[in-house]
């Protein structure tokens, strides 16, 4: 999801881009149980003085992916709160974190868990404003997985509102990439319940 070409120079300053190529492929294949080891071995290596806050904010953002697709919870939620805490710092694309969060928590059918965090991305779209460009895709994405988990939450009327939204960006816009949700808890770790 983010650009990766600035970050990498600079871990491969640090000797991690090794470990940051294979975490990817890794990603890539689906293998996200190798993923979530090589982020944790990247997140061990990276810091200060290696890596800025902005690198710092994806190698958690990424690790927090990982621990959430093998269902490591209380983990996934950590590294994304530390991803969101580097790009606010750096001025980073902090709505971001929030937005997987409510993915995260809708996955579970946490679904008030979900609207908050849904609610924090929006928030967090706001405060950025126009240093911060979403596809459309991602908008559409988005606004389809808040009004779900406000069902969730017996919210309809607000659900269809958001919903109502979504049809009308849709009808007007070009979508100019393809969503690859984050498939959570559907290679749960060894002795790691999926809900």
């Amino acid at each position: 999801m983010r650009s990766h070409v600035a970050w990498a120079l600079a871990l491969l300053l640090s000797g991690c881009v090794a470990n940051v190529n294979r975490a990817r492929y890794y990603e890539n294949e689906a293998h996200w149980e190798d993923a979530y080891q090589e982020w944790t071995r990247v997140a061990a290596d990276a810091g200060p003085p290696f890596a800025s806050e902005a690198d710092l904010a994806v190698i958690h953002y990424e690790l927090a992916r990982s621990a959430g697709v093998t269902c490591r919870w209380d983990e996934a939620v950590k590294e994304f709160m530390v991803a969101y805490d580097y790009d606010r710092a750096s001025g980073g694309p902090s709505d971001m974190a929030m937005f997987e969060l409510g993915d995260l928590y809708a996955c579970r059918k946490d679904w008030s868990h979900a609207v908050e965090y849904y609610e924090r991305g929006f928030a967090e779209l706001e405060r950025l404003g126009k240093r911060k460009q979403i596809h459309v895709a991602d908008r559409l994405y988005a606004w389809n997985q808040y009004a779900a988990a406000l069902r969730g939450t017996g919210r309809a009327a607000d659900a269809e509102a958001v919903e109502a939204k979504a049809r009308a960006l849709a009808a007007t816009a070009e979508r100019e990439h393809v969503m690859h949700p984050t498939p959570y808890g559907s290679q749960c770790a060894p002795g790691l319940a999926q809900r």
